[in-house]
């Protein structure tokens, strides 16, 4: 996903519909690469992903948000590694998404269809997970991979996020 001044708290996505059955799975990883396009100014830490799994898009959704992407600039002959940080990609225990759902629903004040919010991090990072409504893993129909420009300081960004190789594994 390639955009050119992306406005700040603006967000592009992609979206495919699926049919996954997830429940039988512990870990969640995707591989992310951020590509600064030439002559913009460093976007280290400023750029965001997200990967949003659900019934719907809308109503019945998590969502993983990856905080600070690190922009590579791979030489002419580059590693795997020189390419797709550890520190960019996505890794997190299925678990988590569902902390946040019995966090949301330990509350009463807090409504379904109404974003709820936590932060996390682990070895791989600082995310954001989101629930809104019901989400069922085991019945995935459709998912949404996008690039958010989180800042607020009113800054356009122009960058491409590489997504690649979603795996789930446990």
């Amino acid at each position: 996903l390639c955009v050119d001044n992306l406005k700040a708290g603006d967000s592009r996505a992609v979206f495919k519909n699926t049919g996954y059955d997830l429940l039988s799975y512990n870990n969640l990883r995707m591989f992310l690469h951020l590509d600064n396009k030439a002559g913009s100014s460093s976007i280290d830490g400023k750029v965001s992903a997200f990967l949003r799994i659900g019934t719907d898009l809308s109503e019945n959704y998590y969502e993983i948000e990856k905080l600070g992407l690190i922009a590579s600039t791979p030489n002419q002959d580059p590693t795997p590694e020189q390419v797709w940080f550890d520190q960019n990609s996505i890794d997190i225990p299925f678990n988590e998404l569902r902390n946040v759902k019995i966090k949301r629903d330990g509350n009463p004040l807090n409504k379904l269809n109404q974003k709820f919010s936590m932060p996390f991090e682990n070895a791989s990072g600082k995310y954001i997970i989101t629930v809104v409504g019901r989400p069922d893993i085991s019945s995935v129909q459709t998912m949404m991979m996008g690039i958010r420009n989180p800042s607020t300081t009113n800054e356009d960004l122009s960058f491409c996020v590489w997504m690649n190789e979603m795996r789930v594994n446990g």
